[in-house]
């Protein structure tokens, strides 16, 4: 495992992609700062308690260099702080913690569609059925009409 200094990760200069991104949870007794490139591969990933002074640890990170400042900055932050560590770090953009919620679930079963996606284990799992059997009653006939077997 490569060990990385975050205060210099993803700087320019450094080996990182043309814009890294910093994801922020901002929950009430941590916060949780992960940086990642834009393949998605980690900077680094930071957990700190949410006394912390932001102002001093965004110097510290140098996230102003790296991920910009102001509605165009590359941080996205959610949680219940997320205002309050949008302000301290100069921009951002808020994310509401149930829409982060969502986009990690579709995130998580879209992963699990595409390691499964044409695997025979899938074709077992969710079978072609169709109901009635025939695909068919007496009232579809806007579907050509038909009857059951």
């Amino acid at each position: 495992m490569t060990t990385v200094d975050a205060r210099t990760a993803g700087l320019p200069g450094q080996g990182a992609q043309d814009r890294p991104a910093l994801f922020v949870d901002a929950g009430v007794g941590h916060f949780r700062f992960q940086a990642q490139d834009e393949r998605g591969q980690a900077l680094f990933d930071v957990t700190l308690p949410s006394n912390s002074n932001l102002v001093q640890l965004a110097a510290y990170y140098r996230l102003r260099e790296r991920f910009g400042s102001g509605p165009d900055a590359a941080i996205f932050i959610t949680g219940k702080l997320a205002t309050l560590v949008k302000e301290a770090l100069g921009g951002g953009k808020t994310i509401l913690p149930a829409a982060a919620a969502w986009m990690a679930g579709r995130r998580l079963i879209r992963q699990a569609a595409d390691v499964r996606c044409g695997s025979q284990e899938t074709r077992r799992a969710a079978p072609s059925v169709s109901w009635p059997p025939g695909g068919r009653t007496p009232q579809s006939g806007v579907f050509g009409g038909g009857h059951l077997p």
